[in-house]
């Protein structure tokens, strides 16, 4: 088998593999049939197939160990590979190397199962982008290891929302339309989108695996556990819900209480910290009570309410938040906060 091709070329297939599906086996299959050179992965969560354009003359297989061949042809630009008597050559100019290959991992066999089929344009998957950085929520490690993220596109609009039992933070838009529902770990959509976005693709789902697929890339993932997760179709009607609901307005310099947070970790440990708010029309009482000591300050505001919430809770959102920021303090159920393009929500301590 001999191959042709740019170090470009080679180097993005590698790394489209690195990310969907990093290989147990620590080795890239690479396989020739008819003309036409795929490169293989197989991973604990998934697989991933990337087509590479290039000359290739003969057809069959091989494994390489993975870093050894970026490190190999790191730096050159035109590359030679040929396989013979089990070793992989490697020529650029002057330049020469010589890998071991490894044997190839069988690809296991999946489930026949009954899938549902989106397609994503660009222009999508561009709004998708910007939508999940607006929306994006770090995980509660002691609930979650991973942060679900819920999309909704239909006729009428799109609607993302990043959510668990605590929290939540959602956009919509009536300009994006088109036909998907979907619910997986946001750090996964993020890198799909980071992959695929600059062709139309598609998202085929079923129970058990998810498949990527545009006309070079083709990737299974295992689909994640949602079945205790509430429907993206509640949480948005969650959000209609308590954005009608009559709220008590708290503002505030973001400043003011930002500095007030980073004093405050002065008394945080491991516990979950606590944050408790009393706004009198003129001032928000501040103040933080650990295990470690007590923090204590007022800021201005305008507004009246009383309430206790999760301090690194509300420091992601304020993290968000322009120069001025607005609670909406719906009492004993939650608060919300308008940002530039989301809205984010969260439960008060009881």
């Amino acid at each position: 088998m001999k191959i042709t091709t740019d170090l470009d070329v080679l180097q993005k297939a590698l790394d489209i593999i690195t990310r969907v599906a990093p290989p147990v086996s620590e080795a890239v299959t690479f396989m020739s049939s008819k003309g036409k050179l795929r490169l293989f992965s197989q991973g604990e969560l998934g697989r991933c197939r990337v087509l590479v354009p290039c000359e290739v003359v003969g057809d069959g297989e091989f494994a390489v160990p993975l870093e050894a061949l970026k490190n190999a042809i790191k730096g050159r630009k035109k590359l030679n590979l040929s396989l013979a008597n089990a070793m992989l050559s490697i020529s650029s100019g002057a330049y020469k190397a010589k890998l071991n290959t490894v044997d190839v991992i069988p690809e296991d066999e999946l489930d026949q199962e009954e899938v549902k089929t989106s397609t994503i344009t660009p222009e999508q998957a561009t709004w998708l982008k910007q939508a999940l950085r607006s929306v994006a929520l770090r995980p509660t490690t002691i609930l979650s290891s991973w942060m679900p993220v819920g999309i909704v596109i239909n006729a009428k609009g799109a609607f993302v929302a990043c959510y668990d039992e605590n929290h939540m933070s959602w956009t919509r838009s009536s300009k994006v339309t088109g036909d998907l529902e979907t619910v997986m770990p946001i750090e996964t959509m993020a890198m799909l989108l980071d992959l695929f976005q600059a062709t139309d693709f598609t998202i085929s789902q079923g129970k058990a695996y998810m498949t990527i697929k545009n006309k070079l890339v083709t990737a299974t993932l295992s689909a994640p556990k949602v079945d205790d997760l509430h429907s993206v179709a509640d949480v948005r009607s969650r959000t209609q819900e308590a954005m009608k609901m009559k709220a008590n307005e708290v503002q505030f310099v973001k400043a003011d209480l930002s500095a007030f947070i980073d004093n405050a970790r002065a008394v945080i440990g491991k516990e979950r910290p606590e944050l408790s708010l009393e706004a009198d029309g003129k001032a928000v009482t501040l103040e933080v009570q650990t295990g470690q000591g007590h923090v204590k300050s007022q800021i201005k505001a305008s507004g009246k309410a009383k309430f206790k919430v999760d301090l690194e809770y509300l420091s992601e959102l304020l993290a968000k938040a322009g120069a001025e920021v607005t609670l909406n303090v719906v009492e004993d159920a939650f608060l919300a906060i308008k940002l530039e393009t989301s809205t984010s929500l969260m439960g008060l301590n009881q």
